[in-house]
């Protein structure tokens, strides 16, 4: 998988995170405006109900203030029907219904503390209900004579009340005698349809309202699981990167730049106690003239093998190796010493030699041999990279030198303590001399080939 594969990976789990999260803030908008939607349509749906409620009410009372309680008294039930008290009355009741808009007007006698149906705008005889019922207990009619059922309507200082009684809406109002005894009730009822529709409309709300929470919950839920695969995405294609950056592509260990990180660390935690780190720098004898011979793609296997055998020599945790450039490897060594240095390296040589890669151009072996040149040395935090890669170096030097297909070794020279700082030159003292270095002799090392 190449980086630019993985790269295109990374950016489309971004575009799929942002995206996703747009959806799941949309989806929380709408649930917010659904909600505000079923609030401000519960508000009109109250006010409407409130407003049939009082109207009714108002009807109620406008009733009872068009009959008298002599009216009432001319007309003592079904004994009367059809007398002038009678028709008047029921003409009455009848104007009133048509001009208040209501479907029943009528009047309830109160005895007691019972209430007895007497008569109601309908002319239909055959249809109207109550004449021939027996009376009921005030306390068993709804919304009556101080209770309110139904419909939130509350008892007003005029005596009017509210019921629900099955598809109407009814309402209450006393009529009073001269004594200020009530001595009846006017009742109006409505047709329950506009109730009922502002129920409907409730109801309509109010489900749309569930069912936009429970989909947006379900977007949200999904939209998370997106989110939680898209983070794994995007984590694998971290580790992914973060691998190609500190892998070699070709062998699958350590490269260059992990090498003079990792070997920093180490460094500086052995340093802390003054452990001995080891060292190993590892060259291909006569690289060059096997890509000559078998060409790259065999030599790239070749890197490959060389590699494996890097990976299963050392064994300790801490221990690790790295391609150090071209056909060169190094393999650090924690807590080693100059014989476990040296052990590892012998393995190494074998292991190398039983891999059996051909190499007929070679000038030392049948087949692919190393040069290995170790060091060994008492780490502390004056130390530096380069003095263990240029002492093993000097060791892979010796090792070509001396015949190839073997291992050299050399001690790290002791860390040169600092020198001392020169006191102030005090005004009046003459100037002190340039400082001069002897100069080095070049000192031969590098790749023989």
């Amino acid at each position: 998988m190449s980086a630019e594969t993985i790269l295109q990976g990374g950016r489309k789990a971004i575009l799929s995170h942002a995206l996703l999260l747009l959806f799941v803030f949309a989806s929380f908008a709408v649930v917010a405006m659904s909600i505000y939607s079923s609030r401000a349509v519960e508000y009109f749906v109250s006010a409407n109900e409130s407003n049939i409620c009082g109207r009714i009410k108002e009807s109620a009372l406008r009733l009872a203030g068009m009959v008298r309680a002599d009216e009432l008294d001319a007309y003592r039930g079904p004994a009367d029907m059809g007398s002038p008290g009678y028709i008047s009355l029921k003409q009455k009741l009848a104007s009133f219904a048509d001009e208040a808009e209501v479907k029943y007007a009528y009047f309830l006698r109160v005895a007691g503390d019972e209430m007895q149906f007497i008569i109601d705008n309908d002319f239909d005889e055959a249809t109207r209900v109550g004449l021939d019922t027996p009376p009921v207990k005030l306390a068993d009619v709804p919304g009556l004579p101080s209770a309110v059922v139904g419909r939130k309507a509350a008892v007003t200082p005029l005596g009017s009340y509210m019921a629900n009684w099955d598809y109407l809406c009814s309402a209450y109002a006393p009529v009073f005698d001269a004594d200020g005894e009530i001595v009846a009730y006017c009742g109006v009822d409505i047709d329950d349809k506009e109730i009922l529709a502002t129920d409907k409309v409730r109801r309509r709300a109010i489900l749309l309202e569930l069912a936009t929470i429970v989909l947006a919950v379900a977007c949200g839920l999904y939209g998370l699981f997106v989110l939680h695969s898209q983070n794994n995405v995007l984590a694998h294609t971290a580790t992914k990167l973060l691998s190609m950056s500190l892998t070699d592509p070709l062998t699958g260990i350590y490269n260059r730049r992990h090498l003079d990180g990792q070997l920093k660390r180490v460094i500086n935690s052995l340093g802390r106690s003054n452990n001995e780190l080891s060292l190993l720098l590892i060259d291909i004898d006569y690289f060059k003239l096997y890509n000559d011979t078998y060409g790259h793609d065999a030599g790239d296997t070749c890197l490959k093998r060389i590699a494996e055998c890097l990976s299963q020599c050392h064994e300790r945790g801490d221990d690790f190796s790295a391609r150090y450039g071209g056909e060169e490897f190094v393999v650090v060594l924690p807590h080693t010493d100059e014989s476990g240095a040296r052990l590892i390296a012998t393995r190494l040589l074998e292991s190398v030699m039983e891999c059996n890669i051909p190499h007929k151009a070679s000038k030392v072996a049948d087949r692919v041999t190393v040069s290995i040149g170790g060091t060994t040395g008492t780490v502390d935090r004056s130390r530096l990279v380069r003095d263990y890669i240029k002492c093993a170096d000097e060791a892979l030097y010796e090792s070509k030198k001396s015949g190839r297909n073997r291992y050299t070794h050399k001690a790290l020279k002791a860390a040169l303590p600092p020198e001392p700082l020169a006191a102030p030159r005090q005004s009046g003292d003459p100037p002190a001399p340039p400082s001069r270095s002897p100069i080095q002799e070049p000192q031969a090392s590098g790749n023989l080939g």
